[in-house]
């Protein structure tokens, strides 16, 4: 397992902004983020945003034996189709891919096409390496459970819009030798359907949006400050989801506000809440 990207759509540093955190993490390039993708294993991608590609060649990752990918929402720092469509590029890859996403990112997705296709009279195909079975695209709805190779997943319904109009963030459990990992990026604090879904299943892991770390939000924000992430670890403490076993990573930052990684850790060190673990791009985890 290995965080491809830690950041959120602008990333770390902002290439427009020189503010007090940008120019830190100028001056230090190990706390630089790409947007957020996490690799579960060699067949499973979580998000598959426009640094990908990057990220492969920075951690030396190969892509060739993928076989899920799962999308959390539409938005392009965490669903990009030019970077999934240079599997079309491959001289070797011969099997095809599945690309899982909530019904409302799948039906944005055709929307995009069928204008994309109308503007173009009919040249522009975004959707051609689909068509040629080079991937599938699955749509999926809320608090559904599925099997994708030896993993059992099951679907849970964010608090963060998505590019289409019905569209909101799709979250995933992924259970895989009796070991369980929660995927949790973009969102604020969860609605009370989502926290009785995972009611009382332990996690292994979490990994969950960090956002807006000091900067003050109100609670009805689609993200999540340090406070509102310690807020909903709570939260899912009293439902049983988080234990004290549970390893918990915060990822998806960005630089809205004025803690640098070593702050951001030391806010969570010094809370005396359940550990949290500031995630950076190139971190690997082992089960």
């Amino acid at each position: 397992m290995i965080f491809l990207g830690t950041g959120a759509a602008e990333m770390l540093p902002n290439p427009f902004c020189t503010c007090k955190l940008c120019e830190h993490a100028r001056l230090h390039p190990g706390q630089m983020r790409r947007r957020t993708c996490f690799r579960f294993d060699r067949h499973t991608m979580l998000d598959f945003g426009p640094d990908v590609l990057s990220a492969c060649h920075t951690f030396g990752q190969d892509l060739s034996q993928l076989r899920d990918v799962f999308i959390t929402h539409g938005h392009e720092d965490h669903f990009s189709l030019t970077n999934l469509n240079v599997v079309t590029m491959s001289r070797t890859h011969d099997a095809p891919f599945t690309v899982h996403m909530s019904k409302g990112a799948y039906e944005h997705l055709l929307c995009l096409q069928k204008a994309v296709l109308q503007a173009t009279n009919g040249h522009a195909d975004m959707l051609a390496a689909a068509r040629h079975g080079f991937f599938d695209l699955k749509p999926h709805d809320f608090f559904e459970t599925f099997c994708a190779g030896d993993k059992t997943v099951f679907t849970v319904r964010g608090n963060h819009p998505g590019a289409g109009a019905q569209e909101r963030s799709m979250h995933y459990r992924i259970t895989q030798n009796g070991k369980t990992l929660l995927y949790a990026t973009d969102t604020g604090l969860y609605e009370p359907a989502s926290i009785e879904a995972l009611s009382g299943f332990p996690l292994d892991v979490l990994i969950m949006d960090a956002t807006f770390g000091s900067a003050e939000i109100p609670e009805g924000t689609q993200h999540l400050n340090g406070r509102l992430f310690l807020k909903q670890v709570e939260t899912l403490e009293k439902c049983g989801a988080v234990t004290k076993d549970t390893r918990i990573f915060a990822a998806h930052i960005n630089h809205k506000h004025e803690w640098t990684h070593a702050d951001y850790q030391r806010f969570f060190d010094e809370s005396g809440a359940h550990p949290v673990t500031v995630a950076h791009d190139g971190m690997e985890l082992q089960w």
